[in-house]
């Protein structure tokens, strides 16, 4: 039988090329690219999160270190230059906690896939393209490493590490885990807003480990 589809000339509605399947296949398109750029923009702000959670503590650290208010490593840097290296790391953290607060929760809440596992897929796949961005990066940054400090090289390694851990922690780990917490209800009507925690808490602690 030949349906006619109304208003599109006498096109029919099994026709593979008709209206009907464009628009489903676009309206498929469209989900999926959606769910991709959603997704790897949340990973991507938590990772950047991480970062700057990292960068900040070190700045921190050298700080406490260069005035011996803790016991350290001796960095055999000038009070000065150690100062300037806690500034200059602590500005990096805070403009990378910047970009990634423009909104990974609003980010989050628009991921719309046709199951939780799909979501799921996207986040792992998405965290592995964030890890190889931030080792790319962390590896361009090498080239600087003779020409400045050390605190400031340990940042470069903080970076990297990040990506190692978005890499394949948070895809086997993280993601996995956020799942589980969100399938069982664990935390009722809370788990909405205790994904993106999870997750952010075991990129800070796959850090932690792999350092």
């Amino acid at each position: 039988t030949i349906g006619i589809l109304a208003g599109h000339g006498g096109e029919t509605l099994t026709d593979a090329g008709s209206p009907v399947f464009s628009t489903r296949t676009e309206s498929a398109w469209r989900h999926y690219l959606r769910l991709a750029v959603n997704a790897f923009a949340t990973m991507l702000d938590l990772g950047l999160f991480a970062i700057a959670a990292a960068l900040v503590g070190l700045a921190a650290a050298v700080v406490l270190i260069s005035f011996e208010l803790v016991e350290g490593a001796q960095l055999q840097l000038s009070t000065g230059t150690m100062l300037v290296s806690a500034l200059v790391l602590a500005v990096v953290g805070c403009f990378a906690a910047g970009i990634a607060a423009e909104g990974p929760v609003r980010r989050n809440r628009r991921i719309v896939g046709n199951s939780d596992l799909e979501i799921a897929v996207a986040r792992a796949l998405s965290a592995v393209l964030v890890g190889v961005l931030f080792l790319y990066g962390a590896a361009r940054l090498e080239v600087l490493r003779d020409d400045i400090s050390l605190p400031l090289a340990l940042g470069i390694d903080l970076i990297a590490l990040a990506g190692r851990v978005g890499l394949w922690v948070m895809p086997l780990i993280g993601v996995p885990l956020a799942l589980g917490v969100k399938v069982t209800a664990l935390l009722g009507e809370a788990v909405e807003e205790t994904e993106l925690p999870v997750m952010f808490v075991v990129w800070i602690g796959g850090m932690m480990l792999l350092g």
